[in-house]
Formats: structure tokens, C-alpha cells, sequence
């Protein structure tokens, strides 16, 4: 039996084995933060607009806002990066890390990697929520947000009798909990407004926060189309506050201050609408994303005043004064509506 040299396969699965995406990017666009806003130097850009993390996929991935091109993982961007095709995207890397597998390496030259700082995402958990009548106490709290039985109802907030986490019943624990519920993506997202800051031992009872809601999923999204006036708010219960508060349906909100949570097509639909209002924190994160938005895509932004010092957000402002007019008369003083 004649034995001769095994065929090496290039491709994505051979080459991770060597090396890791981040050691790709690394390479390619030298150092950068983890789901931070940095500057594509490929586009010779001076405002940061690209992303390269692991908040949307459970990989790492990138996207530009400034330029819908620039998506994809560490392969597509050695592909953008050097306007070729896959198979060619393969061979640079074999050949720009010297991995030897197809290209001929050089015996003194070791394989390039770094550290890598990526924490693993999980899959997001499954949940099964089996409701039950608000208690007094829980009724209370919604109304300090001046937010009443059609609004509960009309926004699928639910407490729990039950609820199962990965096909496991989870136990309540005694904080208050509330389960928002996304028909249009059959998803879940459980609130506890009163929950300790988490840390490594903290059980899923005591989370402020348990979602498999997409990071990137900007609720009431279509609300804004073609609006006069489409405002961008950074949370379900602030969106609901606005609402009622500016008598203004034309309303959608983040998952979360980041720019991840921005995708092109939320972007797109944004500027259809004749102005674009960011409204967040008062906060560090909260003006950053503000600043980002209005620096980058033509938003205005309208936060809480610094000098606030019981509240952040507008929900609660409408909750320290017992008023929603407070909150509107903020708006009117800005010129907004």
C-alpha cells in the first residue's frame, strides 16, 4: 500500500483549528474593544462606526454603519478587506499567519495569535411563562408610572405564577418580577426593578434582567416609519411613559443603550421619519449613545437634566413628581413638540 502526504483541506473549520476569529481581526484591524464603536481604518473613516463583538451572534461578527459592505464575520472581512472571493480570503490567511497549509511557511516564523478576551455567549434560554393576576402591591408600582390595565394589556406585561427556564420550573424567589412578553417574535423578556446588583453567584431569581430577546430587536419599530417626529427611547417602560406623556404614538426603544443594539434596518427606518429624537439616561452610557446617534445619524437628543439627582430617565421623573405634565413641559422647553 503506497502512502503518500494527506490532502490538507483549507477551509473555515481547518483554519479555526489553528487560530481563533479574534486572532483574525486582530491582525487585520490591530487592537480594538470587544462590542465597542471603533473606526474602520480600511475606509479611512475619522468618526468610529464599526463593531466588531459578540452581542448579536454567538461568534464574533462585524458591522459598519457607515457602510452596509462591511458585515459579516472574520472571513467576510478579510474578504472586504481585500475585495476577493472566499477561497482567496482562505490562502491570505494561511499565508499572513503562516500556518503552512496550503502556502509554504517560513520554519523560523510561529503562528501569529493573542490572547483572547472573548467571554462565551450562551444560547439564549427558553422560557414558559404561566401568569397570574397582579397582586395590589404590583398594580402600585405600574401606577407611580401612571400606566394602567389597557396599558398593561396592550404591552403583554404578565407576573408569574410560573416560570420555566430551559424546561426546568425556576424558583420565584420573593422580588417582584415581571414578564414582558414580543408576540411578534415569540420572545421574553423578565424585569425585578428591586434586584440587588448581580454578581458571579447570583441565581437567575435575583437577575434584574433574563431575556432571549434578539440585542439587536427595536420594540414598536414600525410605530416611526414616516413619522414627523420618531423618537427613540431606551427602555419598554420609558417608551410607555413618553407615550402618554407627549401623546405620541410615533415611539420605539432599544434593548439597551449600546450601538449594538442599532441595526442598518432599524437605522433605515429611522430616516424615513422627518426628525429623530434619542431619548436616554442621563448617565455616562446612556449620553454616549446619545452623542453617538446624534453625531453619526442626524438624531437630536433630549435626556433628563444633570441637576435631577433622584432620577435618570423620564419614567422615573414622572414617578419623583407624581406627574406626566413634568415630563411634557421638559419636551415643550426643548422644542421637541
Amino acid at each position: 500500500m503506497i502512502k503518500g502526504k494527506s490532502r490538507i483541506v483549507l477551509n473555515k473549520e481547518s483554519i479555526l483549528r489553528k487560530i481563533t476569529p479574534y486572532d483574525i481581526y486582530r491582525y487585520y484591524q490591530g487592537p480594538f474593544t470587544l462590542n465597542h464603536v471603533i473606526n474602520n481604518k480600511f475606509r479611512g473613516e475619522k468618526t468610529p462606526s464599526l463593531i466588531i463583538g459578540n452581542k448579536v451572534r454567538t461568534t464574533l461578527s462585524h458591522k459598519d454603519f457607515g457602510d452596509s459592505k462591511w458585515k459579516g464575520d472574520c472571513f467576510d472581512f478579510v474578504q472586504q478587506i481585500h475585495n476577493c472571493n472566499y477561497d482567496n480570503a482562505l490562502k491570505i490567511i494561511d499565508r499572513d499567519f503562516n500556518l503552512g497549509m496550503v502556502s509554504q511557511s517560513v520554519s523560523h516564523k510561529q503562528i501569529i495569535t493573542w490572547k483572547n478576551p472573548i467571554t462565551l455567549v450562551k444560547p439564549p434560554p427558553l422560557f414558559n411563562v404561566v401568569p397570574r393576576k397582579m397582586t395590589k402591591d404590583e398594580w402600585n408600582y405600574w401606577g407611580c408610572y401612571h400606566q394602567g390595565e389597557e396599558d398593561i394589556k396592550r404591552e403583554y406585561i404578565y407576573v408569574p405564577a410560573e416560570i420555566w427556564r430551559n424546561k426546568r420550573k425556576m424558583y420565584l424567589g420573593n422580588l417582584m418580577t415581571f414578564c414582558y412578553y414580543f408576540p411578534s417574535i415569540d420572545r421574553w423578556k423578565l424585569y425585578r426593578p428591586f434586584a440587588p446588583p448581580r454578581d458571579n453567584d447570583s441565581p437567575p431569581c435575583m437577575w434584574k434582567w433574563d431575556t432571549n430577546v434578539p440585542f439587536d430587536y427595536v420594540e414598536d419599530l414600525e410605530n416611526v416609519r414616516d413619522a414627523d417626529l420618531g423618537v427613540l427611547g431606551k427602555s419598554k417602560k420609558d417608551r410607555m411613559v413618553l407615550r402618554k406623556a407627549l401623546e405620541l404614538n410615533t415611539i420605539a426603544n432599544v434593548q439597551a443603550e449600546d450601538a449594538a443594539c442599532m441595526s442598518k434596518e432599524s437605522l433605515d427606518v429611522f430616516d424615513t421619519c422627518k426628525r429623530k429624537l434619542a431619548v436616554t439616561d442621563n448617565d455616562k452610557k446612556g449620553k454616549e449613545f446619545s452623542w453617538w446617534l446624534t453625531d453619526n445619524f442626524g438624531y437630536r437628543h433630549c435626556n433628563v437634566p444633570d441637576k435631577e439627582k433622584l432620577c435618570t430617565d423620564f419614567a422615573d421623573m414622572s414617578c419623583v413628581y407624581k406627574s406626566l405634565d413634568v415630563v411634557k413641559q421638559h419636551f415643550k422647553r426643548k422644542r421637541f413638540i
